[in-house]
């Protein structure tokens, strides 16, 4: 696990101005990738880089669905073993933002899952969750029970990165949360230089894959993620590397593996988890 700290990326040369301000700091964006409709842009102050996806959308309903239920068993394991290595031990009462079909629920202690409230936006996956499972989980956190909060644990687990507006998200997640409360977040480490890697594949189309565009909106570092959750009023404990779900036989030989494959030898580590607590 890495030591708290705020590591700089390395200097690279001036991009041109992009129309956008980062939804972090409010500064300017410079844009420092573009294929077709698609462009990023970088804040200069914070390191957030966020994605113009020229109105695209993903499909979440249906494709989302389908994929994780093809890797249930590994979903659930791969869990666990992020569990077993966080350096602050979850709380009860516990909201998942982002609960898929209620992988994570499943790994949890049987302790914390009592107390667990699940939301997730995919309508085909809260009557998944509620037939399979019997849970009922909320569309949006503006619909969760008030007599459930204020959480003493909140986990997003590759969510943030989705999201139109994430600072708003986590100022909506910190009026929801005790002082001293743990906040956890797992995402991609998308840098900058993962976009000069894009860049090289503009020929071929095929940047936006590498980068999951249009999917992701906001790119993360260590760094930018813990100024992030500072503006939005969190006290950043910890961060550390983690694993990816191991890709499905399936996949092993395909599109998927070859640019899994990319981003490792780009990045060495592919995500990472940051922890963090309200500011009282």
């Amino acid at each position: 696990m890495g030591a708290f700290g705020l590591s700089a990326e390395p200097a690279l040369p001036r991009a041109r101005e992009s129309q956008g301000r980062c939804l972090g700091c409010g500064t300017l964006l410079e844009e420092i990738w573009s294929e077709e409709e698609f462009s990023a842009g970088l804040c200069p102050r914070c390191g957030l880089i966020f994605s113009e996806t020229g109105g695209a959308a993903t499909d979440y309903d249906e494709n989302y669905f389908h994929n994780m239920m093809r890797s249930e068993r590994s979903r659930v394991e791969h869990f666990r073993r992020l569990l077993a290595g966080l350096p602050h031990p979850l709380q009860s009462p516990l909201l998942d933002v982002g609960a898929g079909l209620g992988h994570f629920l499943l790994a949890l202690p049987p302790r914390l899952r009592p107390g667990a409230t699940l939301v997730e936006p995919s309508g085909s996956a809260r009557a998944y969750m509620e037939r399979a499972l019997g849970i009922k989980a909320y569309p949006d956190l503006e619909s969760v029970s008030t007599e459930r909060m204020p959480f003493a644990a909140v986990t997003l687990w590759d969510v943030l990165a989705h999201v139109p507006d994430p600072r708003a998200m986590l100022v909506q997640i910190r009026t929801r949360m005790q002082n001293g409360g743990a906040l956890v977040i797992k995402t991609p480490h998308h840098p900058r230089r993962l976009f000069t890697a894009a860049s090289l594949l503009r020929p071929i189309k095929k940047g936006r894959s590498l980068l999951h565009i249009p999917s992701m909106r906001t790119h993360f570092t260590p760094s930018s993620l813990q100024k992030l959750l500072a503006a939005a009023g969190f006290q950043p404990l910890s961060w550390q590397w983690v694993s990816e779900t191991p890709l499905q036989p399936r996949a092993w030989f395909g599109k998927s593996a070859l640019l899994h494959a990319a981003r490792r030898i780009v990045l060495l580590h592919i995500s990472f988890i940051v922890t963090a607590s309200p500011v009282s």
